[in-house]
């Protein structure tokens, strides 16, 4: 009997479980058909190929019988997604071809860069010594835990007064994993001790020598003793030298590619939209800017083919992690931003489609699979999870907690930086007189040749002074329109930049609307999880439905199933 929760993992985990192009070891063939639930086939690949892959995710090994339950049960549920008309829902489709697009690409991938790419042994070689990976070294330690200074100083003396090191571990340390081994640690790297005051400490021992008693993140003491050094060594090291020459290689290659496609595509910028997204990006939220329906056909970006506008850039951004949404002042970052995804979304997939690749017998297998996924998938939120997930429960829940989507109030700085406090205090000047910082800073140069010398930003008034930046702390209790500055920040390397800032914009605390998408998948996610045994519950239920339904349908054919290996 397979538990509820490895049978939930077998039918909507699938991509993590699933792989088109490994070989069967069975020797049946690849594709002799095991069972079949409305004419559409299970072969004794399909089998194989879900026991290996759980093998290899470090699952129990499962028999050919019991891998076969959740193979019919996930294609009774994508025959009834089809059923159910769930093939031209709009979400599927928007999914499947996100998901075309991405393999397209993935291929372009394999193609034009990791099947082009080698390392030599003498290039391996080189770096070993260049990296000055041949004077690489490790140190073996071993410590004795105690929980006091006082304990650790009586040791550090008995140790100094000839008592044996490793016999005091085994008899006083609290580490016992250690203390059984005589207090031996094993060896350590230099990259550890970059990460680990404790094993820092080791490296800074001679061979031989005791540490002065070192006190760890939780308060304790150890006495720590370096017992042996010796070099890496080249065999140890050349395959991550392989591995980051390889890496490297790569992103070249890649970016050189991004860089062919981009210029052969036509990729060009539309000046007067990027100004005017730039302006609407000073009072961005989440790194958003506010783009009215009007202007969301305004082309921000042309390609051979195609062209994206700002109310489809708007959306890539909210479908983009905040980590990778660029400054919505800055224009070098969105054109990066937009160039990536025009070539990933539009330009690469097309190239792709040129090639004849949607037509390709693995990539139609890895599209279907795909297909498939996302019906049974979206045919479980439907037929099970909605039901739960009604309106006035949605409502409900909000309106209880509704203080969970209060937004702290904010405000909102603009603020230039240059390298001289002459610069800087023109352009205070200009800036009372009332120029406009944005338009000021357009005339000078990048900070130190390399930074961004503009940015907009946010302070919440609860913000403590050690949670700020230095740009921040100076912005600090500024009045509305007011121009503060130059004020002088310091850099590392003894750099030092002069600040001109104006505060733009108060924006007062308040509720996010129930409409708000971050407070529908919040409000969403949050029932799932307090209703997950109902919904597990009412999913089995539906499940037993279904097989019901199709049970005259389904078909083993147990001498086929009863050939296969189950080792």
């Amino acid at each position: 009997m397979l538990s509820r929760l490895l049978l939930h993992f077998l039918l909507f985990g699938w991509t993590a479980v699933i792989g088109w192009a490994e070989p069967s070891d069975s020797l049946v063939s690849d594709t002799t058909v095991v069972a079949e639930v409305a004419g559409q086939a299970i072969t004794a690949d399909d089998v194989a190929r879900l026991r290996k892959r759980l093998l290899r995710l470090g699952r129990d090994p499962l028999s050919p019988a019991q891998a076969l339950r959740p193979l019919i049960d996930r294609k009774i549920l994508f025959i009834e997604a089809e059923a159910r008309g769930l093939a031209a829902d709009s979400l599927v489709l928007v999914q499947l071809a996100a998901a075309t697009n991405q393999h397209l690409v993935d291929r372009l991938y394999l193609e034009e860069v990791s099947l082009l790419i080698s390392v030599s042994e003498a290039e391996i070689r080189e770096q070993y010594h260049a990296r000055g990976l041949d004077r690489k070294r490790e140190v073996r330690g071993r410590h004795i835990a105690v929980a006091t200074e006082g304990e650790a100083v009586r040791m550090l003396e008995q140790l100094r007064n000839g008592a044996d090191f490793a016999g005091l571990a085994r008899q006083s340390s609290l580490d016992s994993a250690s203390a059984a081994k005589g207090g031996d640690m094993g060896f350590w790297q230099e990259e550890d001790a970059r990460r680990s005051g404790f094993v820092e400490t080791l490296f800074a021992l001679d061979i031989g020598e005791i540490s002065e008693p070192y006190q760890d993140a939780r308060g304790g003491y150890h006495l720590i003793q370096a017992t042996e050094e010796q070099l890496v060594g080249f065999e140890r090291q050349a395959a991550g030298i392989q591995r980051s020459l390889e890496r490297r290689k790569k992103d070249a290659r890649w970016r050189a590619y991004l860089d062919t496609q981009a210029e052969q595509s036509g990729f060009e910028i539309d000046q007067s939209t990027l100004d005017f997204l730039i302006q609407q990006g000073r009072r961005a939220e989440d790194l958003i800017p506010t783009v009215a329906p009007q202007d969301g056909q305004r082309v921000l970006c042309r390609f051979d083919g195609g062209s994206i506008g700002l109310a489809e850039y708007v959306e890539m951004l909210r479908a983009a992690p905040a980590r990778r949404r660029p400054a919505p002042v800055d224009s070098a970052d969105i054109i990066h931003f937009v160039r990536t995804e025009a070539l990933i979304t539009h330009i690469l997939p097309q190239t792709a489609r040129e090639r004849g690749w949607l037509e390709d017998p693995q990539m139609r297998r890895t599209l279907a699979q795909k297909r498939e996924e996302l019906l049974v998938d979206r045919l479980r939120r439907v037929g099970v999870e909605e039901p739960f997930l009604g309106e006035t429960l949605l409502r409900s829940y909000y309106d209880d907690h509704e203080d969970e989507f209060r937004v702290e109030a904010r405000a909102v700085v603009e603020g230039g930086i240059l390298s001289s406090h002459q610069q800087a205090l023109a352009v205070a000047a200009r800036a009372r007189a009332g120029a406009d910082l944005f338009e000021i800073m357009e005339e000078y140069p990048l900070f130190l040749g390399e930074f961004r010398k503009y940015d907009v930003f946010t302070i919440a008034p609860g913000d403590t002074t050690d949670a700020r930046d230095a740009m921040v702390e100076a912005a600090d209790g500024m009045v509305l329109g007011e121009i503060r500055g130059p004020v002088a920040i310091g850099f590392a390397n003894n750099r030092m930049g002069f600040v001109v800032l104006k505060l733009l914009e108060m924006r007062p605390s308040h509720i996010l609307p129930f409409t708000a998408s971050k407070v529908q998948q919040t409000v969403r996610r949050k029932i799932k999880a307090e209703r997950y045994r109902e919904i597990e519950l009412a999913f089995e239920q539906y499940m037993e439905t279904l097989r019901q339904k199709y049970a005259s349908q389904t078909v083993i054919y147990q001498h086929v199933l009863d050939a296969l290996p189950t080792g």
